[in-house]
């Protein structure tokens, strides 16, 4: 054993449980502590990893271990506390703690390495040609060509499949070389040049050689004192060659300071100083400011009517926070979709506020961790991975529209940003704010015991009524898309300059494409869903896995020209409507019309303009949106939301339909929500019309308990996929059988392996096991974790996922 080198546990980010060995040199070894990052050889590459302990002394058993690449942090830019909320994370959702790590650090600061291959310098490639495949000879032939290859590139641009196999038998036949090319991080700090005096400042306008650009600069000096050079080049025409040449006489000189790049966002004059609260706000407002001033973890779950005034709460609560030299953090579901609720806080807080979402370019998300890291932010709003913000001295932390299912993540690590983030306040001994008209069954049920508290708002913050909400019933349309009255509703709204908005949330021109000779259906190649025609593009979409085709002329299977769309998505409706309000502004508001960054907000800002009739629309239009003159609001299929084949289905379309009913009638107007469906009996639509959430609740939650569904069980959805059928069934089956020896207790039921309703995504077949729990959590995990440390640690050609508390069981 080396005495010169010490050994490391290192987290790597890979999908594996399991920490790795890595020696390290003593030097390198003063610059880490637990939590810093590391370069280290893993397999083929070379990946990032996450320093977990320190080995005094490590007993290699002649076996010989890798040393790592290099320290990337010599001090970690995560804090202990952070660092106390990973592994926490990583326990209770059993992901990979890594995964958590790199939700921690700056976005775009990893380091990766790619593997490249060449042809050795010496090799005639001619003299090997008999000896190879034709794919070997068609690699060689594409290696010559270029000094070196990346392996990503010969799978993606040049499809190669088993290109691992290739190359190993190239490189065993000695005719090519390979090598792993360390890049640097996607996203770097920003640096401007800056412009100020030199010593010879003084002398420059007397020099007769100075071009006009040079002597503009000057003057602009004289003024400005310190100017930036993209500035100064706009304002004089000055080159980098000629500030080159003032630089060298001494008459400037230069300096590189950092600039952070920040989201451009629109501030609203309207709400810049605060509202005078109502009764019941006031009573909350109080209650909460308690809890901050005992710095207590308390959980307030505020429930108040759409347009009661919970963003008037939460801004006032931080105005609180901010005055006792606090922070705070608050998490909304899409950012990208309540661009109202972000202009209010730019108004009231200005730059004091940083903004975390995975719309922002990398570039911006890099530099708004940064200003927070540096404190230069003290309020962060953000999606679900806000949760993660290195802020520090928190005194509030807020979670709006906290029922929103785009708070967990469904990908690994699979975690839900609402027990995260009860999890920190806890840690930190702050309370937190759970908002929401239509608060989640678990949290009421969790109210209703005793262990939120409960605040209520019943009335709107205006005073003004909620809108009128009329169910329609479809069985007497006639199959009509439309019915008469919402047809009418619409027509006398316009005539009124009134605004509209309807919803549908479905994309698309037809959901399916059939033919009405054999019945077949199109469906994806690489997924078990049916194909949706666009005609925004005239062609045929996966909303999976994103892949476009053209539609075919004749049916695949029986080869008649019978091929017909079926069923309406929100691009047929504003044809319709269209149709119907010839010569009207009609606007269509989902993930396909926005075609830019700043799609959205323009779309938004033109509709409270006055300057659009009508907006159709996806789920995009329930949330922060608040306009004035809009007085309908139409549900063109609510049916849809109800018959999805999920336990939670009924608590969704209540939650969906509340809001976007919610977003008419919100000034002196009255409003009206027309919902059209063929069930106007069903207990969620009864409840919608009299706006009652404790009637729903009173209902759902007896159907919850009898089948043992949460809050009166836990889940854990573990998802086996691979391009293997065979091999993902096989695995599954041998998964619950090791599961089942560990597991025998009564209250465990453990369900599958099955087909999930989608069984095939990106061209992976998948299984589901479902386990369903009433007591023993922690032995539940125990012998998941075991199983995913020993017996299936790193199950080649099969990635299994395990999703705690899922919210999405297709």
């Amino acid at each position: 054993m080396d005495d010169s080198l010490k050994y490391i546990r290192v987290a790597v980010e890979f999908n594996t449980r399991n920490l790795y060995t890595y020696a390290i040199s003593e030097e390198s070894l003063g610059k880490i502590k637990r939590g810093s990052r590391v370069l280290v050889p893993f397999g083929k590459r070379e990946i990032t990893g996450y320093v977990e302990e320190i080995l005094d002394n490590k007993d290699t058993n002649g076996y010989q271990i890798k040393e790592i690449s290099f320290v990337i942090d010599e001090e970690p830019l995560i804090s202990d506390d952070m660092i106390r909320l990973c592994h926490w994370a990583s326990e209770y959702f059993l992901s990979p703690i890594a995964f958590f790590y790199r939700c921690a650090y700056p976005p775009g600061s990893n380091f990766a390495s790619s593997l490249k291959i060449a042809k050795k310098e010496e090799i005639k490639v001619d003299e090997y040609f008999p000896l190879l495949s034709d794919k070997e000879k068609e690699l060689l032939n594409i290696i010559e060509d270029k000094k070196a290859v990346t392996v990503k590139s010969l799978k993606k641009k040049y499809n190669f499949k088993n290109v691992y196999t290739l190359i190993s038998k190239l490189r065993e036949k000695g005719i090519i070389e390979s090598f792993q090319k360390i890049g640097k991080p996607k996203i770097s700090e920003k640096l401007a040049t800056i412009i100020c005096r030199g010593e010879n400042f003084d002398e420059a306008e007397n020099r007769a050689k100075l071009g006009s650009n040079q002597l503009k600069l000057i003057e602009l000096i004289k003024k400005e004192e310190r100017v930036e050079f993209s500035i100064a080049s706009k304002i004089t025409g000055i080159t980098h060659n000629s500030l080159k040449s003032l630089e060298k006489a001494g008459f400037i000189k230069t300096d590189k300071i950092r600039i952070y790049r920040k989201p451009d966002y629109e501030i609203s004059t309207e709400h810049e100083t605060s509202l005078k609260l109502t009764s019941y706000q006031a009573i909350a407002f109080q209650k909460i400011i308690e809890a901050i001033d005992k710095a207590k973890s308390t959980v307030f779950l505020l429930h108040g009517i759409t347009g009661s005034g919970k963003t008037e709460i939460y801004l006032q609560l931080i105005q609180y926070v901010l005055s006792k030299g606090k922070n705070a953090l608050l998490l909304v579901p899409e950012i990208s979709l309540t661009p109202q609720m972000l202009s209010r806080f730019r108004a009231r807080f200005g730059d004091k506020v940083a903004v975390l979402h995975s719309s922002l370019s990398y570039g911006e998300r890099y530099d708004e961790w940064y200003r927070i890291y540096n404190g230069k932010a003290q309020i962060v709003i953000g999606t679900r991975s806000a949760v993660f913000a290195p802020i520090g001295n928190l005194g509030v932390v807020v979670i709006d529209e906290e029922h929103d299912d785009s708070y967990k993540q469904e990908e690994i690590p699979n975690y839900d940003a609402r027990e995260i983030a009860l999890k920190r306040a806890e840690f930190e001994s702050i309370p937190v704010v759970l908002g929401s008209a239509s608060p989640s069954i678990e949290s009421y049920y969790k109210a209703k015991k005793g262990e939120y508290c409960i605040l209520s708002l019943p009335e709107r913050a205006t005073g003004i009524p909620l809108p009128i909400v009329k169910l329609i019933d479809m069985k007497r349309e006639k199959n009509k898309v439309i019915s008469k009255e919402l047809r009418e509703t619409i027509q006398e709204s316009c005539r009124r300059s009134e605004q509209a908005i309807l919803f549908l949330n479905r994309r698309g021109y037809n959901r399916i494409v059939q033919c009405y000779s054999c019945g077949a259906i199109l469906t994806c190649r690489d997924c078990s869903v049916s194909l949706v025609l666009h005609r925004s593009d005239n062609l045929l979409h996966c909303h999976y896995c994103g892949a476009l085709s053209k539609k075919p002329p004749l049916c695949p299977l029986c080869k008649k020209e019978k091929l017909k769309g079926i069923g309406i998505g929100t691009e047929s409706l504003e044809a319709e409507i269209k149709e119907i309000l010839k010569g009207k502004r009609v606007q269509r508001f989902d993930k396909d019309a926005l075609t830019g960054k700043k799609s959205l907000s323009a779309i938004l800002e033109t509709f409270k303009k006055g300057e659009i009739d009508v907006l159709v629309g996806t789920q995009m239009l329930s949330l922060g949106h608040d306009y004035p003159n809009v007085t309908l609001v139409g549900v063109i299929a609510a049916d849809q939301e109800l018959n999805f084949p999920d336990f939670r289905a009924a608590e969704r379309a209540f939650q969906i339909l509340l809001q976007v009913s919610g977003r008419c009638g919100r000034s002196n107007l009255p409003g009206i929500s027309l919902i059209q469906t063929y069930q106007p009996d069903n207990y969620v639509l009864e409840a919608l019309k009299n706006h009652d959430y404790e009637s729903f609740y009173e209902k759902e939650i007896l159907f919850r308990e009898k089948f043992k569904y949460p809050p009166f069980s836990k889940l854990i959805n573990i998802t086996f996929s691979g391009i293997r059928q065979v091999e993902v069934k096989k695995t599954a089956l041998s998964f619950k059988s090791v599961l089942k020896e560990k597991i025998s207790s009564k209250t465990v039921q453990i369900l599958g392996p099955a087909e999930p309703l989608r069984w095939k995504i990106r061209g992976k077949y998948r299984r589901q096991i479902l386990i369903k729990y009433t007591d023993e959590p922690q032995a539940v995990k125990k012998a998941l974790d075991e199983i995913l440390k020993n017996e299936f640690s790193r199950k080649k050609g099969v990635m299994i996922s395990i999703d705690v508390d899922p919210v999405n069981l297709l």
